[in-house]
């Protein structure tokens, strides 16, 4: 039975931040590695650390880099991670841009396929998911290949002038193609790109050496990161009749990881079935639910009590589901499925913020959030119970990440508006 809690939370004061915190060349150390955390947008990365209170944080550097592509703080070597898209004069060159806190340089490190985000550490590095476009004959000693990857034998019969002489005649021969995006494992003591998987991936987490992920839309899966071995966990359909098109799993649904199971959270605006694409509706899945995969079917677990679902975060074997505003927030417990509510009492905004990331670290979690179209952004944090919450930061930012020691990887899959 759901646990309904209403919390009042205690407002210490209202913070702005001005400016920005000068470089310098000497060294710059943090107190406790696993309080800090970054919080960046496609411009401006800021490091921050938060006090033993949980709630009380306070600025340590800002940084600049175009592109930017959730930075995040390894603590270990004491640096700041950029991967970004693509800039230069041509804005043609994708890469990685570390920060060293040691000694205050910075150095961009390329790559060529442009970097889309990070899906979560190994080894010595850091996985990331790229931009550019690849083609490729299926080994089907690889695994699972996503139908939406693979090359449309229509498209090729109907347009061969589009498409390699050997593709053409592969395809004549019943051999097929996909097309993908790398993913390139990027060493952070070597400083460059050590492997690469031909797989794209949306988001993620890395469990005993294998990614779960999202490798396209709808299709979810595991790659064994030594070998690049794929296997399918589910995968959507789309059927087209008379009638309309009809999905086997919930658009406009957020997809999650606790350890290896995936779990989808439908929100209000999901829907599988559409007469046409100005009438969408749910009629197989409840709206604001949350679904596990077992046996490649959807089962439903709980029903979230709010509506405007807009982000979800994985701690341990929690799963938090956030409205837009952040006001109502739900903690799901998958291992004795209890589904606890909150409410913030946020103080009153002068602008519709919505909520943009959610990072968390050991008692806190970090909430970004930002006017839509503006450079507008607030942060602010909350101890794990939602019983406190902290001063209010102004950051001219928006669309922003946060990551953490604890949890590097976010991506807009998490959110929907």
């Amino acid at each position: 039975m759901d646990n309904l809690i209403s919390i009042v939370f205690i407002i210490f004061g209202a913070t702005t931040l001005f400016g920005c915190v000068q470089n310098t060349n000497e060294k710059l150390s943090v107190k406790d590695c696993d309080a800090t955390f970054v919080v960046s947008d496609r411009r401006k990365i800021y490091l921050f650390e938060h006090e033993n209170n949980m709630t009380n944080f306070h600025l340590l550097k800002t940084f600049d880099n175009w592109s930017n592509k959730a930075a995040f703080f390894d603590c270990k070597r004491n640096i700041v991670v950029s991967p970004y898209g693509y800039k230069g004069v041509k804005r043609d060159k994708g890469g990685v841009t570390i920060f060293d806190l040691n000694n205050g340089k910075v150095k961009d490190y390329e790559i060529s396929d442009g970097v889309n985000g990070q899906l979560g550490l190994y080894e010595n590095g850091v996985l990331l998911s790229t931009m550019l476009i690849h083609t490729a004959r299926i080994d089907k000693k690889s695994g699972y290949v996503p139908p939406r990857a693979i090359i449309d034998k229509k498209i090729v019969f109907e347009s061969p002038e589009r498409f390699p002489e050997e593709v053409v005649e592969d395809y004549k021969a019943g051999r097929l193609w996909k097309t993908f995006e790398y993913i390139h494992l990027f060493d952070l003591d070597r400083k460059k790109v050590v492997k690469s998987y031909a797989q794209n991936a949306s988001y993620g987490g890395v469990f005993e050496g294998k990614l779960y992920a999202e490798f396209v839309i709808g299709a979810v899966g595991i790659m064994d990161l030594n070998n690049g071995f794929r296997e399918k966990i589910i995968e959507r359909k789309m059927t087209n009749n008379v009638n309309g098109v009809h999905l086997s799993m919930p658009g406009n649904s957020i997809g999650v990881f606790v350890d290896k199971d995936h779990y989808t959270i439908s929100t209000h605006r999901s829907w599988d079935f559409a007469s046409d694409r100005n009438r969408r509706i749910s009629t197989k899945f409840k709206k604001n639910a949350i679904y596990k995969v077992e046996n490649e079917k959807l089962i439903e677990w709980a029903v979230i009590p709010f509506e405007n679902i807009s982000y979800a975060v994985v701690v341990g074997k929690n799963i938090f589901v956030f409205s837009g505003n952040t006001k109502n927030v739900a903690k799901y417990d998958t291992s004795t499925n209890k589904l606890t509510k909150y409410h913030l009492s946020l103080p009153a905004l002068e602008d519709e913020y919505r909520i943009d990331s959610v990072g968390y670290t050991e008692n806190s979690f970090i909430f970004a959030l930002s006017v839509g179209g503006t450079s507008k952004g607030l942060i602010f944090l909350t101890d794990k119970s939602f019983t406190k919450i902290s001063p209010m930061y102004e950051v001219p930012m928006s669309n922003m990440s946060v990551t953490t020691n604890q949890d590097i990887q976010t991506t807009n899959y998490h959110a929907v508006n």
